[in-house]
């Protein structure tokens, strides 16, 4: 015959039973803690729609306060300073390697730029024609992006080899930190041109990219499937034992 199944609680069982508990409810908590950042994001998004969508700003000078600009669209109207033209190195657009054309534009009204004029195929990356700096005027559009305040050269400016036609090239993964090789000022946000900036198809303008909700969801749902996991692991033993400790053999007749 079976005897009643029932289950033995050992100090064992009992520490184990506590252990699952405190990893299943960690889980649950991490869950909703992406899901509080994946409100966040969505808020951060609103704002940024809302900035993208705000008229374009017309800069004769170089703004002190960076509040409420970024993102905006900004018209700038000044003349280019070819001698700091640099190469960004390490871009891609479409699996095509290249480099991202930098320059400063002086402002009408006083102040300095520093402008994202876009993408250059190269097949190093990191090397292109010192004939792509500009010259003249400076009439175009663009999308102002902060500077890091705190960022300091986390790359080298590689000076264009003696001899050669070719820009200075910048490695770093961003603008940051490029100010302190130009002799003057930089406006705290540069500008990503979204309209060309020359007269040849290069450099191409960079696409604003689109807001999205992030991995934030993914990563919650994988929490909440975590601590499900760890608590159904936790039954399937409890079941498990219970029938162990049910099973009784026969006595002979």
């Amino acid at each position: 015959m079976h005897a009643t199944r029932s289950i033995t609680l050992t100090p064992a069982g009992i520490a184990a039973t506590v252990l699952v508990f405190l990893v299943a409810a960690a889980c649950v908590r991490l869950g909703f803690w992406q899901l509080d950042r994946l409100e966040q994001r969505r808020a951060a998004n609103s704002g940024m729609e809302e900035r993208v969508a705000a008229p374009a700003l017309a800069l004769a000078s170089a703004p002190d306060d960076t509040a409420g600009l970024v993102l905006r669209s900004a018209e700038i109207r000044g003349t280019w300073d070819p001698a700091w033209t640099v190469a960004l190195a390490g871009r891609s657009r479409a699996g095509a390697p290249g480099v991202h054309v930098l320059a400063p534009v002086r402002l009408e009204a006083g102040g300095a730029l520093l402008v994202d004029r876009g993408f250059v195929p190269s097949a190093d990356a990191a090397t292109v024609s010192a004939d792509l700096r500009p010259r003249g005027r400076a009439d175009l559009t663009g999308r102002l992006m902060p500077f890091d305040p705190s960022a300091r050269s986390d790359g080298a400016l590689r000076s264009r080899t003696p001899g050669s036609d070719t820009l200075p090239t910048w490695f770093a993964r961003t603008p940051d930190g490029l100010g302190e090789h130009i002799p003057y000022p930089l406006a705290p946000l540069y500008v990503v041109a979204e309209s060309p900036s020359g007269p040849g198809p290069y450099p191409a303008p960079s696409a604003l990219p689109e807001p999205d909700d992030g991995p934030h969801l993914g990563y919650a749902i994988q929490w909440f499937s975590f601590g499900a996991i760890a608590i159904a692991g936790w039954a399937a033993m409890v079941l498990r034992g219970s029938r162990h400790a049910g099973e009784r053999p026969e006595s002979p007749a």
